[in-house]
């Protein structure tokens, strides 16, 4: 199997207040945070209203061909930061937003944002059975290239791949 890369294990610069990482973030970094936040809550009602297939459509993620290509490595001949900043942008934000914003949610959310800069990517939905119990869990990633932009909980080995979608076939 193919090594995959985290940008969650990558992200263990000590902690600042929300204010203080915004000001010290970059102007680039603070439209991709908020535009994290907005699709964030937009995903959330769509999911709740018309479901993920439904979610897909208000995101308009089936709607035009990435643009740049990405290497197994996680680089293309776009920027070679933008999957991990997007994670960080989307998980920063679902963390700061009240309420809950699922993995599924987050997954779509930096979908969409790859997909808005043209990159490709690989949104992945799988489950587990823990231990002897009756029920099942459900989880959701998102890769570009090799690299898990969000959804690497630690525990993606433990989750039976379902379903499996590129950006663009």
């Amino acid at each position: 199997m193919d090594q995959v890369t985290s940008t969650e294990a990558t992200d263990t610069a000590p902690r600042r207040s929300t204010l203080g990482a915004w000001v010290a973030a970059s102007p680039d970094d603070r439209r991709l945070a908020t535009r994290a936040a907005l699709w964030l809550v937009v995903t959330r009602v769509a999911l709740a209203v018309s479901g993920y297939r439904g979610a897909r459509r208000v995101l308009r993620l089936d709607a035009a061909r990435p643009t740049l290509a990405v290497d197994d490595d996680g680089r293309g001949d776009g920027p070679t930061d933008l999957p991990r900043r997007v994670g960080r942008a989307v998980r920063a934000a679902a963390r700061r937003l009240p309420g809950r914003y699922a993995c599924l949610c987050q997954a779509l959310v930096a979908e969409r944002l790859l997909r808005a800069a043209g990159l490709d990517a690989n949104l992945s939905i799988g489950v587990a059975r823990p231990g002897d119990a009756p029920s099942l869990r459900g989880h959701a990633w998102l890769t570009c290239g090799a690299t898990v932009v969000v959804g690497d909980n630690g525990e993606r080995d433990a989750f039976t791949e379902l379903h499996t979608r590129s950006t663009w076939p």
